[in-house]
């Protein structure tokens, strides 16, 4: 991957993100960042904020030295609005650990980004509101039929 890396030319970025949850694959993911870093280049990660439950461990210290800035899908203000909407395998449980993520997160000293997409149902003030709580900076997303 990393040498592949080498021939995509003039970037300034690289994004973990994708069909699926970029944490699975942590050890990847921070040895591309080093490459990346090596390169003179910033990272990004965007995740669902449920890495330390799928990894059964505390991976923000490791994100800290790889990953300059983390977004985190918020997708709601409430534990029952977010499970209504991702349908998580952790439940209500879900929502708590997305915020204990980002306060881990902030409290590193990662620049750290919430997004929610603002369609009907979901009130973006009480988005902005649970993450400036935080520390964190809220992006709203326009949602595209």
């Amino acid at each position: 991957v990393c040498a592949l890396i080498d021939t995509f030319g003039d970037y300034n970025e690289i994004v973990f993100c994708g069909y699926g949850e970029p944490t699975y694959k942590m050890d990847e993911i921070v040895a591309v960042a080093k490459h990346v870093h090596g390169l003179g280049k910033k990272t990004r990660l965007n995740t669902n904020g449920l890495g330390n439950l799928i990894n059964g461990r505390d991976i923000v210290p490791e994100l800290k030295e790889a990953i300059d800035v983390i977004s985190i899908s918020l997708n709601s203000d409430n534990a029952k609005g977010y499970d209504e909407v991702c349908h998580s395998i952790y439940g209500e449980q879900a929502f708590d650990e997305i915020i204990a993520f980002t306060e881990k997160c902030v409290k590193a000293g990662m620049k750290t980004v919430m997004s929610v997409v603002a369609v009907e149902g979901i009130d973006v003030e009480k988005c902005r509101a649970v993450t400036e709580k935080i520390g964190a900076t809220l992006k709203v997303r326009e949602y595209i039929a």
